[in-house]
């Protein structure tokens, strides 16, 4: 196990970064599982089904 340096701190703009996109993708999420209530799926039967999309051909 290695011990952080103060180099190895995040910085406040660092921070701020993930904040950011930590929200970006909260939004993303909450807008994606609405569409697919729209189509009539859960948002686990879409996660599901990217899973699967995303398969290389020989393992589908």
């Amino acid at each position: 196990m290695t011990t952080k340096t103060h180099e190895d701190a995040l910085s406040p703009g660092d921070y701020e970064a993930l904040a950011n996109l930590r929200y970006a993708l909260r939004k993303f999420t909450e807008f994606s599982n609405a569409e697919v209530s729209n189509l009539g799926l859960t948002p686990q039967q879409h996660q599901a089904l990217l899973a699967i999309k995303g398969l290389p051909p020989e393992k589908r």
